[in-house]
């Protein structure tokens, strides 16, 4: 989408809220969901919860920049110039705003994502089941592996 995103923002502590939590931050979240990989447990439980906390850190990411954007807008100011500027000028309208609006998408972006996650680990642990069956290596036993230390 650009640059034309940046539309909506006024002052230049906006400009890098904006850029750091709507983009760089938000979507580097969704390497925290391979942090479940090595998890021990189910995959399919694994899978959820990478899903759910990838989504809530993403949620956090976009409500705060919504808040920085739409403060400025309740403020009637020409933006925020500095961190204090920005913290003094936070709007209990901005804060209900930003969670309407990022909580409509982001709620049902993760559903969606949770469903997908279970049937992926429903497809993952049933192909596993079949590859490690049919082709499960033979148990080492105290004989064999005398037999080919030697």
């Amino acid at each position: 989408m650009g640059l034309s995103n940046f539309a909506w923002v006024k002052g230049p502590v906006s400009y890098v809220i904006v850029a750091l939590f709507d983009y760089i931050l938000a979507y580097t979240s969704f390497g925290i969901g391979g942090l479940f990989r090595k998890a021990k447990g189910n995959v399919t439980v694994k899978l959820v919860a990478g899903t759910v906390i990838t989504n809530a850190i993403r949620f956090v990411c976009h409500f705060l920049s919504g808040i920085t954007v739409w403060s400025e807008y309740t403020q009637g100011n020409g933006g925020f110039t500095n961190l204090d500027s920005l913290i003094h000028g936070i709007t209990k309208g901005s804060v209900i705003y930003s969670v309407t609006y990022n909580g409509g998408y982001m709620l049902p972006e993760t559903i969606i994502a949770v469903i997908g996650a279970v049937a992926v680990g429903i497809i993952l642990r049933k192909e596993l089941v079949r590859y490690l069956g049919e082709s499960k290596p033979a148990e080492a036993t105290p004989e064999t592996a005398e037999d080919t230390a030697d």
